[in-house]
Protein backbone atom coordinates (compact mmCIF):
# COMPACT_ATOMS: atom_id res chain seq x y z
CA UNK A 1 0.00 0.00 0.00
CA UNK A 2 1.43 3.11 -0.88
CA UNK A 3 2.18 5.61 2.40
CA UNK A 4 0.45 8.40 2.72
CA UNK A 5 2.07 12.20 2.56
CA UNK A 6 1.78 14.38 4.66
CA UNK A 7 -0.58 17.30 3.98
CA UNK A 8 -0.26 20.81 5.51
CA UNK A 9 1.30 19.93 8.28
CA UNK A 10 2.86 22.63 9.26
CA UNK A 11 2.29 26.82 9.78
CA UNK A 12 5.32 29.78 9.48
CA UNK A 13 4.53 31.91 12.78
CA UNK A 14 6.42 35.04 13.68
CA UNK A 15 6.32 35.46 17.49
CA UNK A 16 6.68 39.45 19.12
CA UNK A 17 7.53 39.04 22.49
CA UNK A 18 7.68 42.84 23.77
CA UNK A 19 9.44 43.69 26.76
CA UNK A 20 10.19 46.88 28.27
CA UNK A 21 13.02 48.57 26.64
CA UNK A 22 13.44 45.87 23.45
CA UNK A 23 11.83 43.26 21.40
CA UNK A 24 12.15 39.41 20.60
CA UNK A 25 11.27 38.33 17.61
CA UNK A 26 10.82 34.17 17.07
CA UNK A 27 10.24 32.76 13.64
CA UNK A 28 9.40 29.13 13.90
CA UNK A 29 7.18 26.18 12.57
CA UNK A 30 4.11 25.37 14.38
CA UNK A 31 2.21 21.72 13.51
CA UNK A 32 -1.20 22.20 12.92
CA UNK A 33 -2.36 18.70 14.23
CA UNK A 34 -0.93 17.39 18.05
CA UNK A 35 2.02 15.00 17.77
CA UNK A 36 1.08 11.20 18.15
CA UNK A 37 3.11 9.88 20.84
CA UNK A 38 4.78 6.33 20.43
CA UNK A 39 5.94 6.17 23.73
CA UNK A 40 4.89 7.16 26.80
CA UNK A 41 6.78 7.10 30.67
CA UNK A 42 5.10 3.96 32.75
CA UNK A 43 5.65 3.59 36.72
CA UNK A 44 5.97 0.05 37.80
CA UNK A 45 7.19 -0.70 41.16
CA UNK A 46 9.15 2.57 41.55
CA UNK A 47 10.89 2.15 38.44
CA UNK A 48 10.16 4.42 34.89
CA UNK A 49 9.98 2.29 31.58
CA UNK A 50 9.23 3.54 28.38
CA UNK A 51 5.97 2.07 26.90
CA UNK A 52 5.15 1.82 23.30
CA UNK A 53 1.07 3.00 23.37
CA UNK A 54 1.12 0.33 19.94
CA UNK A 55 2.64 -2.46 20.84
CA UNK A 56 2.18 -2.22 24.61
CA UNK A 57 5.96 -3.35 24.96
CA UNK A 58 7.82 -1.59 28.03
CA UNK A 59 11.52 -0.70 27.25
CA UNK A 60 14.29 1.30 29.40
CA UNK A 61 14.99 5.25 28.73
CA UNK A 62 18.52 5.21 27.58
CA UNK A 63 21.28 7.59 28.27
CA UNK A 64 21.41 9.71 25.10
CA UNK A 65 17.30 10.43 24.98
CA UNK A 66 17.38 11.35 28.84
CA UNK A 67 19.96 13.59 28.37
CA UNK A 68 18.09 15.65 25.86
CA UNK A 69 14.81 15.39 27.06
CA UNK A 70 16.35 16.96 30.07
CA UNK A 71 18.13 19.93 28.74
CA UNK A 72 14.95 20.76 26.37
CA UNK A 73 13.31 21.45 29.79
CA UNK A 74 15.89 23.95 30.99
CA UNK A 75 15.87 25.42 28.22
CA UNK A 76 12.23 26.45 28.65
CA UNK A 77 12.82 27.28 32.25
CA UNK A 78 15.78 29.30 31.24
CA UNK A 79 13.53 30.95 29.01
CA UNK A 80 11.26 31.63 31.56
CA UNK A 81 13.24 33.13 34.01
CA UNK A 82 15.13 35.17 31.31
CA UNK A 83 11.89 36.58 30.54
CA UNK A 84 10.52 37.28 34.59
CA UNK A 85 14.13 38.71 34.73
CA UNK A 86 14.02 40.96 31.82
CA UNK A 87 10.56 42.40 33.17
CA UNK A 88 10.95 43.14 36.38
CA UNK A 89 13.65 45.04 38.53
CA UNK A 90 14.47 43.87 41.91
CA UNK A 91 15.71 45.99 45.26
CA UNK A 92 17.57 42.94 47.17
CA UNK A 93 19.11 39.98 47.13
CA UNK A 94 18.08 37.35 49.99
CA UNK A 95 19.25 33.76 50.69
CA UNK A 96 17.46 31.43 53.20
CA UNK A 97 19.15 28.62 54.62
CA UNK A 98 17.47 26.51 57.52
CA UNK A 99 19.04 25.25 60.78
CA UNK A 100 19.66 21.60 61.28
CA UNK A 101 18.79 22.37 64.61
CA UNK A 102 15.53 23.45 64.43
CA UNK A 103 14.48 21.15 60.79
CA UNK A 104 15.88 18.04 59.33
CA UNK A 105 17.10 20.02 56.60
CA UNK A 106 18.21 16.97 54.54
CA UNK A 107 14.32 15.94 54.00
CA UNK A 108 13.63 17.87 50.77
CA UNK A 109 9.78 17.32 51.79
CA UNK A 110 9.82 18.87 55.15
CA UNK A 111 11.94 22.03 53.59
CA UNK A 112 9.89 22.41 50.57
CA UNK A 113 6.50 22.54 53.19
CA UNK A 114 8.35 25.10 55.45
CA UNK A 115 9.57 27.04 52.88
CA UNK A 116 6.45 27.21 51.27
CA UNK A 117 4.38 28.25 54.30
CA UNK A 118 6.95 30.79 54.88
CA UNK A 119 5.80 32.34 51.32
CA UNK A 120 2.64 32.43 51.95
CA UNK A 121 3.04 34.51 55.09
CA UNK A 122 4.60 37.04 52.90
CA UNK A 123 2.01 36.86 50.07
CA UNK A 124 -0.57 37.36 52.48
CA UNK A 125 1.14 39.90 54.77
CA UNK A 126 2.81 41.99 52.15
CA UNK A 127 1.07 41.52 48.79
CA UNK A 128 2.36 43.88 47.01
CA UNK A 129 5.97 41.64 47.31
CA UNK A 130 6.86 40.50 44.10
CA UNK A 131 9.83 37.68 44.14
CA UNK A 132 11.71 34.93 42.28
CA UNK A 133 13.29 32.03 43.94
CA UNK A 134 15.42 29.70 43.04
CA UNK A 135 16.73 26.43 44.97
CA UNK A 136 19.96 25.38 45.13
CA UNK A 137 21.87 22.93 46.76
CA UNK A 138 25.33 22.90 48.44
CA UNK A 139 27.95 21.59 46.06
CA UNK A 140 29.05 18.31 47.16
CA UNK A 141 32.56 17.26 45.38
CA UNK A 142 32.65 14.37 43.25
CA UNK A 143 35.18 13.01 41.21
CA UNK A 144 34.15 10.58 38.04
CA UNK A 145 35.85 10.12 35.03
CA UNK A 146 32.64 9.07 33.50
CA UNK A 147 30.65 11.00 31.96
CA UNK A 148 27.35 8.60 31.71
CA UNK A 149 27.62 7.89 35.28
CA UNK A 150 28.49 11.73 36.60
CA UNK A 151 25.16 12.54 34.59
CA UNK A 152 23.47 9.52 36.46
CA UNK A 153 24.19 11.12 39.55
CA UNK A 154 22.59 14.90 38.70
CA UNK A 155 19.03 12.15 38.74
CA UNK A 156 19.53 11.06 42.57
CA UNK A 157 19.38 14.25 44.56
CA UNK A 158 20.33 12.01 47.44
CA UNK A 159 23.94 12.62 46.61
CA UNK A 160 23.74 16.43 46.71
CA UNK A 161 23.98 19.03 49.44
CA UNK A 162 21.14 20.31 51.75
CA UNK A 163 18.79 22.71 49.91
CA UNK A 164 18.97 26.72 49.87
CA UNK A 165 16.79 29.10 48.90
CA UNK A 166 18.11 32.47 46.85
CA UNK A 167 15.40 35.49 46.43
CA UNK A 168 15.32 38.39 44.47
CA UNK A 169 13.16 40.56 46.00
CA UNK A 170 10.96 43.70 45.65
CA UNK A 171 9.18 45.88 48.28
CA UNK A 172 7.06 47.99 46.28
CA UNK A 173 5.84 49.88 48.79
CA UNK A 174 6.45 47.96 51.83
CA UNK A 175 9.39 48.62 54.03
CA UNK A 176 12.70 47.31 55.06
CA UNK A 177 11.31 47.17 58.55
CA UNK A 178 7.69 45.82 58.12
CA UNK A 179 9.59 42.55 56.76
CA UNK A 180 11.88 42.27 59.78
CA UNK A 181 15.12 43.33 57.82
CA UNK A 182 17.91 44.12 60.96
CA UNK A 183 21.49 45.57 60.06
CA UNK A 184 24.20 43.44 60.91
CA UNK A 185 28.07 44.54 61.55
CA UNK A 186 29.08 42.63 58.15
CA UNK A 187 28.91 43.83 54.66
CA UNK A 188 29.66 43.08 51.23
CA UNK A 189 33.70 42.05 50.36
CA UNK A 190 34.33 40.45 47.05
CA UNK A 191 37.87 39.34 48.46
CA UNK A 192 36.36 37.18 51.60
CA UNK A 193 36.20 34.25 48.79
CA UNK A 194 36.40 32.41 51.48
CA UNK A 195 33.22 33.48 53.58
CA UNK A 196 31.23 33.70 50.09
CA UNK A 197 32.01 37.62 49.36
CA UNK A 198 30.72 39.10 53.05
CA UNK A 199 33.07 40.24 55.63
CA UNK A 200 32.80 42.43 58.89
CA UNK A 201 32.47 45.72 58.79
CA UNK A 202 35.97 46.34 60.34
CA UNK A 203 38.18 44.01 58.48
CA UNK A 204 36.67 45.54 55.36
CA UNK A 205 37.34 49.12 56.51
CA UNK A 206 41.54 47.50 56.95
CA UNK A 207 42.00 45.94 54.07
CA UNK A 208 39.91 48.10 51.33
CA UNK A 209 42.44 50.15 50.50
CA UNK A 210 44.83 47.56 48.81
CA UNK A 211 41.72 46.36 46.86
CA UNK A 212 39.72 47.61 43.50
CA UNK A 213 36.52 47.92 44.48
CA UNK A 214 33.71 46.76 42.78
CA UNK A 215 29.34 47.80 42.56
CA UNK A 216 28.73 45.68 46.07
CA UNK A 217 31.79 46.22 47.89
CA UNK A 218 30.57 47.94 51.29
CA UNK A 219 26.91 47.29 50.98
CA UNK A 220 25.77 46.25 54.57
CA UNK A 221 24.31 42.99 55.14
CA UNK A 222 20.56 42.20 56.66
CA UNK A 223 19.24 39.54 58.73
CA UNK A 224 15.60 38.80 57.82
CA UNK A 225 14.23 38.04 61.34
CA UNK A 226 10.69 37.15 60.09
CA UNK A 227 11.88 34.27 59.00
CA UNK A 228 12.91 31.86 62.00
CA UNK A 229 13.89 27.95 61.05
CA UNK A 230 17.56 29.39 59.87
CA UNK A 231 19.89 31.46 58.53
CA UNK A 232 19.36 34.62 56.23
CA UNK A 233 21.80 37.73 54.18
CA UNK A 234 20.08 39.98 52.40
CA UNK A 235 22.06 43.07 50.58
CA UNK A 236 20.76 45.72 47.88
CA UNK A 237 21.56 45.19 44.54
CA UNK A 238 23.93 47.49 43.06
CA UNK A 239 24.28 46.12 39.59
CA UNK A 240 20.70 44.83 38.40
CA UNK A 241 22.05 42.99 35.16
CA UNK A 242 24.67 41.33 37.10
CA UNK A 243 22.56 39.89 39.25
CA UNK A 244 20.00 38.44 36.88
CA UNK A 245 23.15 37.07 34.66
CA UNK A 246 23.66 35.72 38.36
CA UNK A 247 20.49 34.19 39.39
CA UNK A 248 20.15 32.31 36.11
CA UNK A 249 23.19 30.28 36.56
CA UNK A 250 21.76 28.56 39.57
CA UNK A 251 18.97 26.89 37.45
CA UNK A 252 20.37 22.78 37.69
CA UNK A 253 19.45 19.85 36.38
CA UNK A 254 19.68 18.29 39.56
CA UNK A 255 16.49 20.14 40.39
CA UNK A 256 12.79 19.76 38.92
CA UNK A 257 13.23 16.22 37.87
CA UNK A 258 9.76 13.83 37.82
CA UNK A 259 11.24 11.77 40.42
CA UNK A 260 12.03 14.24 42.90
CA UNK A 261 10.03 16.95 45.16
CA UNK A 262 10.89 19.89 43.38
CA UNK A 263 9.26 19.69 40.10
CA UNK A 264 9.86 23.29 39.23
CA UNK A 265 13.46 24.70 38.97
CA UNK A 266 12.22 28.23 40.53
CA UNK A 267 9.42 29.62 41.70
CA UNK A 268 8.09 33.51 41.58
CA UNK A 269 4.80 35.62 42.96
CA UNK A 270 1.75 35.93 40.65
CA UNK A 271 2.12 39.62 40.61
CA UNK A 272 5.67 39.77 38.26
CA UNK A 273 4.86 41.79 35.06
CA UNK A 274 5.33 39.37 32.20
CA UNK A 275 5.79 40.66 28.26
CA UNK A 276 3.12 40.78 26.01
CA UNK A 277 3.16 38.17 23.29
CA UNK A 278 1.82 38.71 19.50
CA UNK A 279 1.62 35.72 17.50
CA UNK A 280 1.30 35.97 13.97
CA UNK A 281 0.67 33.59 10.80
CA UNK A 282 3.00 34.05 8.35
CA UNK A 283 2.69 31.17 6.40
CA UNK A 284 0.45 28.14 6.08
CA UNK A 285 0.29 25.14 4.37
CA UNK A 286 3.25 23.61 4.41
CA UNK A 287 3.79 19.76 3.63
CA UNK A 288 7.09 20.30 6.03
CA UNK A 289 9.11 22.17 8.08
CA UNK A 290 10.28 25.46 6.83
CA UNK A 291 14.13 25.17 6.72
CA UNK A 292 14.54 28.46 8.84
CA UNK A 293 18.14 28.87 8.42
CA UNK A 294 17.63 29.86 5.23
CA UNK A 295 14.76 32.45 5.12
CA UNK A 296 14.76 35.39 3.75
CA UNK A 297 15.17 36.96 7.18
CA UNK A 298 19.00 36.61 7.32
CA UNK A 299 18.77 38.72 3.79
CA UNK A 300 16.38 41.17 5.93
CA UNK A 301 18.77 41.91 9.32
CA UNK A 302 21.78 42.31 6.71
CA UNK A 303 19.84 44.55 4.56
CA UNK A 304 18.48 46.44 8.16
CA UNK A 305 22.10 46.95 8.60
CA UNK A 306 23.27 48.53 5.68
CA UNK A 307 20.28 50.68 5.73
CA UNK A 308 21.63 51.66 9.21
CA UNK A 309 17.92 50.84 11.03
CA UNK A 310 19.30 49.00 13.76
CA UNK A 311 22.22 49.37 16.80
CA UNK A 312 23.67 47.10 18.73
CA UNK A 313 21.21 45.96 20.47
CA UNK A 314 20.25 43.55 17.43
CA UNK A 315 21.58 40.51 17.07
CA UNK A 316 19.98 37.44 15.10
CA UNK A 317 20.25 33.76 16.74
CA UNK A 318 19.61 30.69 14.38
CA UNK A 319 19.21 27.61 16.34
CA UNK A 320 19.95 24.37 14.04
CA UNK A 321 18.77 22.24 16.69
CA UNK A 322 15.21 23.38 17.20
CA UNK A 323 14.89 25.52 13.73
CA UNK A 324 14.42 28.54 15.16
CA UNK A 325 14.96 32.18 14.39
CA UNK A 326 15.17 34.80 17.10
CA UNK A 327 16.85 38.47 17.34
CA UNK A 328 16.18 41.10 19.05
CA UNK A 329 15.15 44.81 18.66
CA UNK A 330 15.56 47.65 20.98
CA UNK A 331 12.12 48.92 21.10
CA UNK A 332 12.09 52.57 19.18
CA UNK A 333 14.44 50.58 16.43
CA UNK A 334 11.65 48.25 15.86
CA UNK A 335 8.73 50.25 15.75
CA UNK A 336 10.36 52.58 13.69
CA UNK A 337 11.89 49.80 11.26
CA UNK A 338 8.47 48.68 10.97
CA UNK A 339 6.30 51.92 9.86
CA UNK A 340 9.71 52.62 7.55
CA UNK A 341 9.73 48.74 6.19
CA UNK A 342 5.77 49.10 5.14
CA UNK A 343 6.76 52.30 3.43
CA UNK A 344 9.10 50.89 1.43
CA UNK A 345 11.96 53.67 3.03
CA UNK A 346 14.14 50.31 3.58
CA UNK A 347 15.76 48.01 0.79
CA UNK A 348 15.22 44.76 0.84
CA UNK A 349 16.41 42.41 -2.65
CA UNK A 350 12.86 40.70 -2.01
CA UNK A 351 10.00 39.73 -0.33
CA UNK A 352 10.41 38.82 3.82
CA UNK A 353 8.30 36.08 5.72
CA UNK A 354 6.40 39.37 7.28
CA UNK A 355 5.17 40.23 3.88
CA UNK A 356 3.72 36.88 2.90
CA UNK A 357 -0.27 36.56 3.15
CA UNK A 358 -1.43 33.81 5.63
CA UNK A 359 -2.17 30.85 2.96
CA UNK A 360 0.28 32.05 0.30
CA UNK A 361 3.14 29.46 -0.32
CA UNK A 362 6.81 30.22 0.03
Amino acid sequence: MEKLKPQNKYTLVKSERFFKNKTLVTIYNKRNTPVQKKFIPFDYKGIRYRLNVETGELGYYDFKLCKYSLDCSVRRTRILLGMLLEMNDFDYFCTFTFDTRKIKRNNDEEVYSKFQNYCNYLHKKFPNLTYVIVPERHKVKLNFDNEEYKFAIEFDDATKGILHFHMLLSLNGHTEKELGFALTKKVCCSWATKKNGIADIDYYNRTKDKHTLSATDGLPIYNITNFTLGFTTASKIANKEACKSYIKKYISKCLGMSTTKFKRRFWYSQNLAVPEIVKTEIGSGFDFAKDLQHTNDIDLINALRQAKATDDSVFECYNKDYNVLQYWFGSDKYSEFEYNRKRGLIPTNELTPFDKKIGEKF
